[in-house]
């Protein structure tokens, strides 16, 4: 996490306290060399370790390819060293063409989720944009749809590309 206070850190993951003791959260930057991880905390989860999921990055569509390549290329260039260093551990690499809005269920997100910003700016106005809107899809998969989908296929040692996601998109209107 890049968080230094730890206790809001579990309350913005959203983690359980009854599922507190399977995670240990590590202060690090994903944008820095090494994941800005010390070196005695880098060996110590170069040997305990068996798996890498890597979910982070960071998303702008106003950025330079400058400004966004240390948090989403780095990064990638630092969890391979960190896979191969020590035991040989499975890199697991999530990047999220689609995977907009929240929870299915309770439609929780972010409040800095771009699809959310932009349904609340249709929402404000009271309209959407003119135009055939049964043939423009929005394809937005929940978050837990595709952790569950992405989570299931590391569990089951699936081999090559996983495409998630949803089977129809929404329109602007729904």
């Amino acid at each position: 996490i890049r968080d230094n206070n730890f206790t809001t850190a579990w309350q913005r993951l959203g983690i359980a306290d009854a599922q507190r003791d399977r995670i240990e959260l590590v202060r690090g930057d994903i944008a820095q060399e090494n994941l800005g991880l010390d070196s005695k905390t880098w060996a110590a989860l170069a040997d305990r370790i068996d798996s890498i999921i890597n979910c982070a990055a960071v998303i702008n569509m106003t950025a330079t390819y400058e400004a966004l390549k240390d948090a989403n290329v780095r990064s990638v260039h630092s969890l391979l060293l960190l896979a191969k260093t020590g035991r040989i551990k499975a890199m697991h690499n999530a990047s999220t063409l689609a995977v907009f809005v929240g929870d299915s269920v309770t439609g929780a997100c972010s409040s800095h989720d771009f699809l959310r910003t932009f349904m609340q700016g249709l929402a404000n106005l009271g309209h959407v944009p003119d135009g055939d809107h049964g043939e423009l899809l929005v394809d937005a998969t929940p978050i837990d749809y595709a952790a569950d989908m992405m989570a299931a296929g590391i569990l089951n040692e699936a081999q090559g590309i996983m495409h998630i996601a949803i089977r129809r998109g929404f329109s602007l209107a729904q």
